[in-house]
């Protein structure tokens, strides 16, 4: 049942761009302890990524 509804209601919204994740800020895998910190200190609204 739980999953019957996920599909419903969310899947599809995967696949036709409706879930857009915001950015709230971008550190090189280098700095990927900065990264956690800043997770950690409570500083991130939003989504923190690492590039490579």
């Amino acid at each position: 049942m739980l999953y019957r509804r996920f599909k419903e209601c969310w899947l599809t919204r995967f696949g036709n761009n409706g879930l857009s994740p915001v950015i709230d800020s971008v550190f090189p895998l280098a700095d990927a302890s900065k990264a956690h910190q800043r997770m950690e200190d409570g500083l991130n609204t939003e989504k923190i990524v690492l590039t490579m």
